[in-house]
């Protein structure tokens, strides 16, 4: 009965534990990465530069999560920290197949749109277990996309730095504004 109740009470809490510090630093990475891949010489290899940069920025992301969790006296671990997981993962995979099936056969706007796209209906969805402001920040991503998919040639790295630095960015200060840390 007791663990019921805790359950319950842990599931009635959002999930707090998003970190605007990690925010900050994925939007570095993310302006970062947008600035490298415009390089001319390296613009052949922009996909492996974002992927990349994707997978550092999550990786450097998740011990912020976790150390903003364990400051909060909770866990990554717990029933809310898993359905927010749980249900940001899914459109992340799908981006992600989508990038692999895409790849070399579709414009550079059209698989950034689809991160962007895909990237903020995982945090539209997922937003559900946490604060407003990572509700807010998938639309906007999503919105992005939505435009960045029909953008002629070229602006494909500008929106990803828009999307994933300058959002980022924002949603990162807020968090750390008003969410502590």
């Amino acid at each position: 009965m007791l663990r019921y109740i805790r359950d319950t009470m842990e599931t009635a809490q959002g999930f707090t534990s998003v970190s605007g510090r990690g925010c900050i630093v994925m939007g570095g990475i993310a302006l970062v990465a947008a600035s490298i891949a415009a390089i001319p010489q390296l613009s052949h290899a922009w996909l492996i530069i974002c992927v990349t940069s994707a997978l550092a920025a999550v990786g450097l992301n998740m011990p912020l999560m976790s150390a903003k969790a364990k400051a909060q006296g909770s866990s990554l671990q717990h029933q809310v920290a898993r359905r927010f997981f749980l249900t940001l993962t899914p459109p992340i995979m799908m981006g992600a197949i989508l990038t692999v099936a895409l790849s070399g056969t579709t414009p550079r706007e059209v698989i950034v749109g689809i991160w962007l796209l895909s990237y903020g209906a995982a945090l539209a969805t997922s937003g559900v277990f946490s604060i407003v402001p990572v509700t807010l920040a998938g639309l906007a991503f999503m919105g992005l996309g939505a435009i960045t998919v029909f953008m002629p040639a070229g602006w494909a790295l500008p929106m990803l730095a828009l999307g994933f630095g300058v959002f980022h960015l924002g949603l990162g200060l807020i968090i750390v504004k008003r969410f502590g840390g």
